[in-house]
């Protein structure tokens, strides 16, 4: 039978039943680490160092931790490390939840109001007053302004301004469009007001 030599520090040999990788090292550094009292864990804290840490003690944690305390045996100290596999999975899923849903969501909504200014865009370059007075070439400025009123408002008896620059004119144009919905909640331009900047056709 093999001596079980843990908590003796370096002169303790880890059996090569338990030479493998620990996950709930590798994912949960710091916890892991103290709990484990392997205290080389919280270099995790010090910028580009903390990136190797958690590599470190994935490939090395069971050494360290077969060496800093005594286990009973190394089924309880595989049963702990499983245990602690699980935490780090389970703790990695709760983050990434919690940064990438809000973020999804996040972008999700900006592509319903790019798609609604998509369709407020079409319905200006399709208005006759505008083809008249500023041709069918017209480049848009996309603002904080006119994202704010698509995402805040329905849009049902709403006036938002444009800064539009046509290929007929040197001068950039505001139009003031006018927009409602009917009964099947779709966008319709009813008026525009047309004007150059810093003046007046």
């Amino acid at each position: 039978m093999i001596k079980n030599t843990s908590g003796h520090g370096k002169f303790a040999r880890l059996p090569y039943q338990l030479d493998h990788w620990n996950w709930g090292a590798f994912l949960l550094p710091i916890p892991w680490g103290l709990a484990h009292g392997v205290y080389i864990s919280l270099l995790f804290l010090i910028p580009i160092v903390g990136l190797v840490v958690p590599f470190y003690l994935g490939a090395k944690g069971n050494q360290k931790a077969w060496e800093a305390r005594y286990w009973e045996s190394e089924e309880k100290f595989a049963s702990r490390q499983r245990k602690w596999a699980i935490a780090g999975v389970v703790v990695t899923i709760i983050v990434l939840m919690i940064y990438l849903i809000p973020n999804y969501m996040a972008e999700k909504e900006e592509d319903k109001i790019f798609e609604v200014y998509e369709e407020m865009q079409n319905l200006i370059l399709e208005n006759d007053q505008v083809k008249a007075e500023l041709g069918q070439e017209l480049q848009f400025f996309y603002s904080r302004y006119i994202a704010s009123s698509i995402k805040n408002s329905d849009l049902n008896n709403q006036s938002i301004e444009f800064m539009v620059t046509s290929d007929r004119y040197n001068d950039p144009y505001t139009i003031l469009a006018h927009f409602t919905r009917d009964d099947s909640g779709h966008l319709k331009l009813n008026h525009v007001e047309i004007k150059k900047v810093n003046g007046s056709d």
